[in-house]
């Protein structure tokens, strides 16, 4: 879960169901992981330490960091695109394309502000406000 969160911006975690999540999310990684598993404990995984330790790391470590990574990719493909975008606010699906633009931002007063939206600039994602630094104004 919270790998997740490092690559998509995420509602806060309520801890009231992480654990239940945490469940599911780990029944997940065990269920695509179960040939390993099937291996570690009912193939011949004793004459091969080593490959067992290492089926192991990849089942307890790198499989609960590897899947959502996978999965973000998978929802940022053009085919999910067209059926759901992953994204929480308009604000976080237009700026995680990091394209180069030019903004021109109403402040609450009526004022404008122009700027230019390229290397450097920085929007925030949610759950924070909607904040953005532009490199040149």
């Amino acid at each position: 879960m919270h790998v997740y969160r490092l690559f998509m911006p995420a509602r806060p975690i309520e801890w009231k169901t992480a654990i239940l999540e945490a469940f599911f999310y780990s029944a997940v990684n065990f269920a695509i992981c179960l040939p390993v598993i099937a291996w570690i404990f009912f193939g011949n995984a004793e004459d091969h330490p080593i490959w067992a330790g290492f089926a192991g790391y990849l089942v307890f470590l790198i499989g609960p960091v590897l899947w959502p990574w996978v999965w973000v990719r998978f929802s940022k493909s053009p085919l999910m695109k067209k059926l759901q975008l992953p994204y929480p606010t308009a604000w976080d699906a237009y700026f995680d394309r990091r394209e180069e633009c030019f903004l021109l931002i109403t402040l609450k007063n009526g004022d404008r502000v122009g700027g230019f939206f390229g290397p450097g600039s920085y929007a925030s994602s949610f759950p924070n406000d909607g904040d953005i630094y532009m490199s040149a104004v």
